[in-house]
C-alpha cells in the first residue's frame, strides 16, 4: 500500500486486511485497508538485523575457537589529538564589558 509497512489483521479469499500507519496532522493513526493479493509483498526490513546477528554468532563460535577476531568496521583515518603549539590565556578585560554600560 504505497510502499507501507503493515500487519496483517484478515485474510480472504483474494485479499488480506492489514493495518498500517497514516499521518494526519501531527497524529499517526492506525488505519486497517484490504487490498488484494498482487498488492503485497513480504516486508524485508529484518534481513539486515538477521544478517548482523548470523555473524555476531559466527563471531562468537570464532572467539570461543581461539580463533583471531573478525575485521571490525573502522574509520579508514587514524586519530589523534590536537596540540597546539602555544597556548593563549584569555583573561577578563574592563574594556570587555564597555558594551554594557548605560550612557
Amino acid at each position: 500500500y504505497h510502499g507501507k509497512t503493515g500487519i496483517v489483521w484478515n485474510v480472504t479469499p483474494r485479499g488480506l486486511g492489514l493495518i498500517v500507519n497514516k499521518v494526519v496532522g501531527t497524529r499517526t493513526l492506525r488505519k486497517r485497508i484490504c487490498v488484494r493479493f498482487e498488492h503485497v509483498r513480504k516486508s524485508r526490513c529484518r534481513e539486515a538485523f538477521q544478517n548482523k546477528l548470523k555473524a555476531y554468532r559466527e563471531f562468537v563460535a570464532r572467539k570461543k575457537a581461539g580463533k583471531t577476531e573478525a575485521v571490525t568496521r573502522r574509520s579508514p583515518r587514524a586519530g589523534g589529538i590536537v596540540r597546539p603549539k602555544t597556548i593563549e590565556k584569555l583573561t577578563k578585560r574592563p574594556s570587555d564589558f564597555d558594551a554594557f554600560l548605560v550612557y
